[in-house]
């Protein structure tokens, strides 16, 4: 579920940051400018793990920051395909469902891969499935804030609005970091989509 990425780029560091060993601002620096964002065909990125590298700085004329090329190890979410997981059921529509890690919530369950047979409620959206027993039909109800297992089906990137000059180590292509601009606001950069029609997925409690 979390990997390990290496990510090489050019750090500025301003004048005004140069107080403090440059170890440190390098590390407060990289946080800030990817934590909790998206990296385009990498995933969300978490936080910092390391800096591995730091090479030659350097100060451009007129602008008094330093520049250095750094290394570093970023600890990114990115499930693997058919890896198992739990979460909460956050809401449910005709579309589907949609559940929630707590720090991430582009998770849909779409209608195709729900347990057979199962049903939408327009009064109470929510969605049932009859499960269907000895010739005994149970009514199961998906219902809102209960912990659910799903299986990742595949993943599905976005994207959002590529920015900076930072790179993968080992892949050319520029890292494109997503950010949501007013007129993309509605595009997810990063999607994972699941499914419960198996055996001991869907609601926790269904199988305890």
């Amino acid at each position: 579920m979390f990997l390990l990425t290496t990510f090489q780029d050019i750090i500025k560091v301003p004048a005004s940051q140069l107080g403090a060993p440059i170890e440190e601002e390098l590390a407060n620096i990289i946080n800030l400018r990817l934590a909790n964002k998206v990296v385009h065909n990498v995933g969300l990125v978490i936080c910092l793990k390391d800096v591995i590298d730091v090479g030659e700085s350097h100060v451009h004329t007129g602008d008094g920051a330093i520049y250095t090329k750094c290394t570093f190890r970023m600890v990114v979410f990115r499930p693997q395909v058919g890896e198992v997981l739990c979460g909460t059921l956050r809401s449910s529509s005709k579309e589907g469902l949609n559940i929630s890690l707590g720090f991430f919530d582009s998770i849909i369950v779409p209608p195709q891969y729900l347990n057979e047979p199962s049903k939408f409620d327009e009064t109470d959206q929510t969605w049932t499935w009859n499960y269907e027993d000895e010739g005994n039909t149970h009514v199961l109800r998906l219902e809102i804030g209960e912990t659910i297992r799903f299986r990742v089906h595949n993943e599905e990137f976005v994207d959002v609005s590529p920015t900076g000059p930072t790179s993968v180590v080992g892949n050319s292509t520029a890292l494109q970091v997503a950010k949501a601009t007013d007129s993309d606001r509605k595009e997810i950069p990063y999607t994972i989509v699941g499914s419960i029609c198996e055996s001991g997925l869907g609601l926790v409690k269904w199988w305890s």
